[in-house]
């Protein structure tokens, strides 16, 4: 570890700090640091576009169902359209959960 001079308060600095401690301004090492980007996996963002799918689909056929008379086809979409729901549900809260 050594001591470099900040470039605009000229204070020593320790050269794997990210900024100076006395007025901020980020070192030379610090501009090179990369942020570590969390991604979310894909087969969370799969069950997302699934439960969405089954989301819309569930309400379309609901919709068209309700006009056919057939109750058994109604319950069928309307269970499919609150599935969908439940599962987009618990996937956000999945995805919150290991990615904070």
């Amino acid at each position: 570890m050594a001591l470099i001079n900040c470039v605009e308060c000229s204070h020593q600095v320790s050269d794997q700090a990210a900024s100076c401690p006395n007025c901020g301004a980020p070192t030379a090492t610090g501009r090179r640091a990369a942020m570590p980007v969390e991604q979310t996996a894909k087969r969370f963002k799969a069950q997302t576009v699934l439960a969405v799918m089954a989301i819309i689909a569930g309400f379309i056929f609901t919709t068209a169902a309700a006009g056919s008379g057939s109750i058994a086809f109604v319950v069928a979409t309307s269970v499919l359209t609150l599935g969908g729901i439940v599962w987009f549900v618990v996937i956000r809260i999945r995805t919150w959960w290991h990615h904070g």
